[in-house]
């Protein structure tokens, strides 16, 4: 609103309408849904829903680049920012700050938008055929199941017949090896393939791939 306002003073024509009952995110839902034709959000908040509105696109931007910051009331009392500053210098040195932003925005560069919509199709085809099994295997070693389905899909897009040209197979692509190592006779069968991927990363989560 203060970005609008201020670009006011130079468009005096400039004109807009606000709406107090929704959010950024209640907006651009509708935009999606094509129930209204444009709205303006904040690049960052469009940044993080775009894997959800793929069909989403960026018109053009009314300011230059802002970047996200910590704010603290003005005080003569600087403890809390001093506790900030050793925070931040620690998360940098520990390469914390790196990790979180790959956590929250690797998938903005990674996704691209064919990427997203194959996601999509297969979520509503694939996955219901085997949350099930993701949920129980899980279950059984503690896990989040939506972690044991993210490393399914990232390694077979959820095809119980997906095979590498290394030999690799399976929804969970075991190689043979590792099939032996956690007890799968037949890599082929979601439920064995499943359970032996999620053995496989209780005994060593540090390999995502096998």
């Amino acid at each position: 609103m203060q970005t609008l306002e201020k670009l006011k003073q130079s468009i005096p024509e400039l004109q807009w309408q606000s709406n107090a009952t929704l959010d950024t995110d209640g907006l651009l839902y509708l935009l999606n849904e094509r129930l209204i034709d444009y709205t303006i959000a904040d690049s960052n908040q469009m940044t993080l829903i775009r894997r959800f509105y793929p069909k989403l696109n960026v018109a053009f931007y009314i300011s230059p680049i802002r970047y996200l910051a910590w704010a603290f009331k003005k005080s003569d009392d600087l403890s809390l920012y001093n506790e900030a500053v050793i925070f931040f210098n620690k998360i940098k040195k520990n390469h914390r700050l790196e990790q979180l932003i790959e956590r929250h925005y690797g998938h903005t560069r990674n996704i691209k938008y064919v990427g997203n919509c194959t996601f999509r199709l297969h979520f509503q085809s694939h996955l219901p055929q085997y949350q099930a099994l993701f949920q129980s295997a899980a279950d059984q070693h503690e896990f989040d199941w939506r972690l044991l389905a993210a490393i399914g899909y990232q390694e077979s897009h959820w095809n119980k017949h997906a095979v590498s040209p290394t030999g690799v197979k399976g929804s969970m692509m075991l190689t043979q090896a590792t099939a032996s190592q956690v007890g799968v006779a037949d890599r082929t069968d979601p439920r064995e393939s499943i359970f032996g991927g999620a053995l496989y990363l209780l005994k060593f989560p540090n390999n995502y791939l096998w």
